[in-house]
């Protein structure tokens, strides 16, 4: 019974950390094209309608502090770096789509705020908020930020810029 149990164990353990991590950890591999559903149900993007733009996806809740704070530096970043192309997805993970429409009308944060279903939410497999996820223009993670901290603003404007550099050489168009 104990070799059983270990081993429903192990598979657990592939299923929620590793399978999430090889589906688009890889170094190529692109972030899953879910789908995403404004706040408000009036709307919905996938992932692969940005294709050729870096896209920076940022999960959060109303009710988680650091989220409270680097929301509205990732708003202010993605203002920034317009001319660069990128797009600012936010996905809200609170209980309710409207708690999450009542902080951002409070706290006067203007930006582009979905939802996803349970399963592509369970795919992604995010266990920390705030998660941002910087995505180049294949979708493919270039990093991942788990937690808040007041550098990971100038780490995505840098490695947002150095993609741009990368794609948009001379005699080369920007994608």
């Amino acid at each position: 019974m104990c070799a059983v149990k270990n081993l429903v164990f192990r598979a657990v353990i592939v299923c929620v950390v590793v399978l999430p991590t090889f589906l688009w950890g890889a170094d190529s591999t692109p972030f899953p094209n879910v789908e995403l559903h404004s706040l408000d149900g009036q709307d919905s993007v996938r992932i692969e309608d940005f294709r050729g733009r870096p896209v920076l996806v940022a999960f959060w809740a109303s009710w988680c502090g650091p989220c409270r704070a680097e929301l509205p530096e990732l708003a202010e970043l993605t203002r920034d770096l317009k001319e660069t192309g990128l797009v600012f997805l936010t996905i809200n993970v609170d209980s309710s789509a409207a708690a999450g429409q009542r902080f951002l009308k409070r706290a006067g944060i203007d930006v582009s705020a979905y939802r996803l279903n349970d399963r592509d939410q369970a795919m992604i497999g995010v266990r920390s908020l705030p998660t941002t996820i910087l995505l180049d223009g294949d979708a493919v993670p270039v990093q991942v930020f788990s937690g808040y901290s007041p550098t990971v603003v100038g780490a995505i404007r840098r490695l947002v810029k150095e993609m741009g550099a990368a794609t948009s050489g001379p005699g080369q168009e920007r994608r």
